[in-house]
Protein backbone atom coordinates (compact mmCIF):
# COMPACT_ATOMS: atom_id res chain seq x y z
CA UNK A 1 0.00 0.00 0.00
CA UNK A 2 1.35 3.64 -0.40
CA UNK A 3 0.49 5.99 2.60
CA UNK A 4 -0.81 9.71 2.57
CA UNK A 5 -0.83 11.78 5.23
CA UNK A 6 -2.37 15.20 4.82
CA UNK A 7 -0.91 18.22 7.05
CA UNK A 8 -3.26 17.73 9.91
CA UNK A 9 -1.79 14.51 10.86
CA UNK A 10 -4.68 12.13 9.10
CA UNK A 11 -3.15 9.53 7.49
CA UNK A 12 -4.74 6.56 4.86
CA UNK A 13 -2.84 3.46 3.69
CA UNK A 14 -4.89 3.15 -0.03
CA UNK A 15 -4.01 -0.65 -0.62
CA UNK A 16 -4.99 -2.51 -4.30
CA UNK A 17 -2.36 0.26 -6.10
CA UNK A 18 0.29 -1.01 -8.75
CA UNK A 19 3.27 -0.18 -10.87
CA UNK A 20 1.06 0.23 -13.85
CA UNK A 21 -1.73 2.31 -11.36
CA UNK A 22 -1.71 6.18 -13.40
CA UNK A 23 -1.41 9.28 -11.12
CA UNK A 24 -4.82 10.24 -12.21
CA UNK A 25 -6.10 6.74 -10.64
CA UNK A 26 -4.34 7.46 -7.52
CA UNK A 27 -5.41 11.08 -7.18
CA UNK A 28 -9.25 9.57 -7.38
CA UNK A 29 -8.33 6.99 -4.95
CA UNK A 30 -6.82 9.92 -2.41
CA UNK A 31 -9.95 11.96 -2.98
CA UNK A 32 -12.42 8.92 -1.77
CA UNK A 33 -10.25 8.05 1.42
CA UNK A 34 -9.69 11.40 2.45
CA UNK A 35 -12.76 13.52 1.43
CA UNK A 36 -10.33 16.05 -0.58
CA UNK A 37 -11.61 17.18 -4.33
CA UNK A 38 -9.14 16.31 -6.99
CA UNK A 39 -8.70 19.79 -7.95
CA UNK A 40 -7.80 21.07 -4.72
CA UNK A 41 -5.11 18.38 -4.59
CA UNK A 42 -1.74 18.76 -4.56
CA UNK A 43 0.52 15.10 -3.83
CA UNK A 44 3.96 14.98 -2.98
CA UNK A 45 6.74 12.50 -2.61
CA UNK A 46 9.62 14.12 -0.40
CA UNK A 47 10.60 17.40 -2.65
CA UNK A 48 9.05 16.61 -5.66
CA UNK A 49 5.31 17.92 -6.53
CA UNK A 50 3.37 16.01 -8.53
CA UNK A 51 1.90 17.92 -11.47
CA UNK A 52 -0.62 17.70 -13.87
CA UNK A 53 1.43 16.22 -15.89
CA UNK A 54 2.31 13.73 -14.22
CA UNK A 55 -1.71 12.17 -14.49
CA UNK A 56 -0.86 10.00 -17.30
CA UNK A 57 2.10 8.60 -15.66
CA UNK A 58 2.41 5.22 -14.31
CA UNK A 59 3.16 5.32 -10.74
CA UNK A 60 6.35 3.21 -11.54
CA UNK A 61 7.43 6.32 -14.04
CA UNK A 62 6.81 8.51 -10.71
CA UNK A 63 9.29 6.57 -8.09
CA UNK A 64 5.80 5.84 -6.26
CA UNK A 65 6.25 1.63 -4.76
CA UNK A 66 5.31 -0.10 -2.30
CA UNK A 67 5.40 1.36 1.18
CA UNK A 68 5.46 5.20 -0.73
CA UNK A 69 4.62 8.03 1.42
CA UNK A 70 2.69 10.94 0.28
CA UNK A 71 1.77 14.07 1.37
CA UNK A 72 -1.70 15.64 0.66
CA UNK A 73 -1.64 19.29 0.37
CA UNK A 74 -5.11 21.42 -0.16
CA UNK A 75 -5.20 24.35 -2.19
CA UNK A 76 -7.64 26.70 -0.69
CA UNK A 77 -7.31 29.44 -2.98
CA UNK A 78 -9.01 27.56 -5.56
CA UNK A 79 -12.64 27.42 -4.49
CA UNK A 80 -12.93 31.05 -4.40
CA UNK A 81 -12.51 30.59 -8.12
CA UNK A 82 -15.80 29.13 -8.59
CA UNK A 83 -18.10 31.32 -10.69
CA UNK A 84 -18.64 33.09 -14.15
CA UNK A 85 -15.44 34.59 -15.58
CA UNK A 86 -15.21 36.55 -18.66
CA UNK A 87 -12.07 37.61 -20.34
CA UNK A 88 -10.22 40.96 -20.52
CA UNK A 89 -11.88 43.42 -22.59
CA UNK A 90 -8.59 44.01 -24.44
CA UNK A 91 -8.15 40.11 -24.71
CA UNK A 92 -10.97 38.86 -27.46
CA UNK A 93 -10.41 35.11 -26.21
CA UNK A 94 -13.25 33.19 -27.53
CA UNK A 95 -11.91 30.16 -25.83
CA UNK A 96 -12.39 31.99 -22.29
CA UNK A 97 -15.97 33.38 -23.45
CA UNK A 98 -18.77 32.43 -21.07
CA UNK A 99 -16.16 30.19 -18.71
CA UNK A 100 -18.04 28.83 -15.64
CA UNK A 101 -15.67 27.36 -13.09
CA UNK A 102 -17.66 24.68 -10.98
CA UNK A 103 -17.34 23.50 -7.28
CA UNK A 104 -16.23 20.23 -8.21
CA UNK A 105 -13.08 21.73 -10.37
CA UNK A 106 -14.67 20.96 -13.45
CA UNK A 107 -15.96 23.59 -16.17
CA UNK A 108 -17.29 24.87 -19.34
CA UNK A 109 -16.57 27.58 -22.14
CA UNK A 110 -16.61 29.06 -25.12
CA UNK A 111 -20.07 30.25 -24.69
CA UNK A 112 -21.01 26.44 -22.96
CA UNK A 113 -19.98 24.97 -26.37
CA UNK A 114 -16.94 23.19 -24.27
CA UNK A 115 -18.03 21.22 -20.97
CA UNK A 116 -15.30 18.75 -20.85
CA UNK A 117 -12.64 21.01 -18.69
CA UNK A 118 -10.65 20.41 -15.46
CA UNK A 119 -8.66 22.70 -13.09
CA UNK A 120 -5.85 21.40 -11.26
CA UNK A 121 -2.90 23.59 -9.46
CA UNK A 122 0.20 23.69 -10.91
CA UNK A 123 1.98 25.53 -8.18
CA UNK A 124 0.69 26.89 -5.31
CA UNK A 125 3.14 29.16 -3.93
CA UNK A 126 2.88 31.18 -7.38
CA UNK A 127 -0.81 30.81 -7.29
CA UNK A 128 -0.68 28.83 -11.19
CA UNK A 129 -3.47 27.16 -12.57
CA UNK A 130 -4.11 24.98 -15.60
CA UNK A 131 -7.46 24.53 -17.10
CA UNK A 132 -7.09 21.49 -19.40
CA UNK A 133 -9.95 19.81 -21.58
CA UNK A 134 -10.21 16.27 -20.52
CA UNK A 135 -9.91 15.07 -24.38
CA UNK A 136 -6.95 13.52 -25.95
CA UNK A 137 -4.56 16.01 -27.32
CA UNK A 138 -6.00 19.05 -25.11
CA UNK A 139 -3.86 22.17 -24.93
CA UNK A 140 -2.60 23.62 -21.40
CA UNK A 141 -4.11 27.06 -20.66
CA UNK A 142 -1.79 27.73 -17.68
CA UNK A 143 -2.79 31.30 -15.67
CA UNK A 144 -1.05 32.94 -12.47
CA UNK A 145 -4.48 33.87 -10.24
CA UNK A 146 -3.81 37.38 -8.77
CA UNK A 147 -4.37 37.54 -4.67
CA UNK A 148 -7.62 38.90 -4.51
CA UNK A 149 -9.15 36.34 -6.77
CA UNK A 150 -10.26 38.27 -9.37
CA UNK A 151 -7.53 38.04 -11.95
CA UNK A 152 -5.98 35.18 -14.00
CA UNK A 153 -3.25 36.24 -16.09
CA UNK A 154 -1.98 33.50 -18.88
Amino acid sequence: SVRVTTLSGEAKALPGLFPSTSMAELRESVSKALGARNHEMSLCLGSVAFQPSDDSKKLAELGIAEGSELLLVIVHFVRALVGKWAPAPEDHSEWMRGMTIFEDGTFHTKSGQLKDGVLRVVSQAERKINLKRTCVDSNDHVFTVDEDNQTMRG
